[in-house]
């Protein structure tokens, strides 16, 4: 791999220049309401500079990047709670600034690892990028992941609709088809969800190819898709309907990006305030379930916007480590790693990471995500935290060949679920794994269906970011 000059992240510049400004201009007192609002935005703008810069330079299209995502990403995952007015924290100035420090040379690895000559992606996975689907069987693969994702909450019902719907508006944990941390066999059976995550997708991709939103198909298409989203929605991970609805919303603008008016935009607005709202409400009611704003019992008032305190976690993991943790070394990556294998095949699999920052805090009662830089940090130090920023941003720019080439309906999709799948990788190492879970779902389904029909004639459409 040879960093070539006209490739290098323009964030190479721009993120150390503002991390130092970030943590120059820290208040000595961070309890104050707002204090760290400042830094924050420094930081922000340093990660968005490089965005607007290759923007203006390449056209709107490039915003989609994955190398860009995971910038975008490290604003909403990382410190979010910082940018609001009234947030306080609860950490010395030392920890703060070293949080910051950390943060910035994450983004500027990431920034360093897209700048290097990406591989060059398997064979099979552009061949399935070209596909061509037809109308009909773009349907019948969102009825049939349909009736896979239905499948799980149903047997998980004992194949009772009723017990079915009664778990839709039940609690998180009070759902028949919840279990445990520690699955067994039915570890097999909730991996059917993920292919939830694709009927979204494939619902655009159908009303794409047809031209309509009023077509029957899609009609149906967008009933499936709001029953996933739904039955997503009763579990409370707020990250998966981002995830979920991002990759949607990334396939329908990659490919109508020529066309894309002052309209869209306020569509595309509209959209996601809606959705922001939904989030909240999500929050508000996913210890009581959907139930519970029909019965009384649920007072839903969105009075801002909660994120979860991953800045603070992240000060907390390189307060605690290594004075009074020491690092876990490849154990924390070796967890990650065997996640896919069946606990069924395995009984001994690993339970644990090495490191449970919410325990070692005293609360038991709760989980707490410390992101991937604070895992990578956990593991093997600044070395890991350096080192697996620069991986993350050269997997980033290797699966942004999938736009940049040529690359139609099909790869659109599918490149908008991997790119979220690296968003959410900033929250956990184990997500990015657990979210590539619908692109081997759909991989699946592509080997058996595409067997059964000839090839169809539509030219493919171009989708080549210049």
């Amino acid at each position: 791999m040879k960093l070539r000059a006209r490739e290098v992240n323009r964030g190479l510049a721009t993120i150390p220049l503002g991390t130092a400004a970030a943590i120059a201009f820290l208040p000595s007192d961070a309890s104050v309401p707002g204090s760290l609002m400042l830094s924050a935005w420094i930081l922000t703008v340093a990660l968005l500079a490089t965005v607007v810069l290759d923007v203006l330079s390449g056209g709107f299209e490039r915003i989609f990047m994955a190398e860009h995502v995971l910038l975008i990403g490290m604003v909403i995952v990382l410190y979010t709670e910082l940018l609001q007015p009234g947030y306080t924290i609860d950490l010395e100035k030392e920890t703060i600034q070293v949080a910051f420090l950390a943060s910035g040379a994450f983004a500027t690895a990431i920034a360093f690892g897209s700048s290097l000559r990406p591989p060059r992606l398997p064979k099979s996975v552009m061949e399935l990028s070209r596909r061509a689907y037809s109308a009909r069987l773009l349907y019948r693969i969102v009825i049939a992941c349909w009736f896979l994702a239905m499948l799980n909450f149903l047997a998980g019902s004992s194949f009772s609709p009723s017990a079915m719907i009664d778990g839709l508006f039940a609690g998180r944990f009070s759902a028949p088809w919840s279990r445990g941390q520690l699955g067994g066999w039915d570890a097999f059976r909730d991996f059917l969800t993920y292919f939830a995550h694709l009927v979204p997708v494939f619902t655009v991709l159908l009303a794409l190819r047809t031209g309509s939103w009023t077509n029957f198909r899609v009609l149906t298409a967008m009933a499936c898709s709001l029953t996933c989203i739904a039955f997503i929605s009763q579990s409370g991970g707020r990250r998966l309907i981002v995830v979920i609805l991002g990759s949607a919303l990334i396939t329908w603008a990659l490919v109508k990006r020529r066309e894309l008016r002052p309209k869209h935009y306020l569509t595309v607005a509209a959209t996601v305030l809606l959705v922001i709202v939904g989030l909240e409400i999500m929050l508000q009611v996913r210890d009581n379930g959907f139930g519970s704003l029909f019965n009384g019992e649920a007072e839903t008032k969105v009075s801002g916007v909660h994120v979860d305190n991953n800045f603070y976690s992240l000060g907390q993991t390189l307060r605690v480590i290594p004075s009074e943790v020491n690092f876990v070394g490849f154990r924390y990556l070796f967890y990650i790693l065997v996640r896919p294998v069946p606990r069924a095949f395995w009984e001994n699999k690993p339970v644990s990471p090495g490191f449970d920052l919410a325990e070692h805090l005293g609360f038991n009662t709760v989980a707490i995500s410390i992101t991937s830089p604070g895992e990578l940090y956990a593991s093997y130090g600044w070395i890991g935290l350096v080192l697996g920023g620069c991986f993350l941003g050269w997997l980033a720019r290797a699966w942004s060949q999938l736009i940049e080439r040529d690359c139609g309906l099909a790869g659109s999709a599918f490149y908008a679920i991997g790119a979220m799948a690296l968003f959410l990788g900033l929250r956990s190492l184990i997500e990015l794994i657990l979210m590539c879970y619908p692109l081997v779902c759909w991989y699946t389904l592509d080997r058996i269906l595409w067997v059964w029909v000839k090839p169809h004639p539509f030219p493919r459409q171009q989708v080549v970011l210049r």
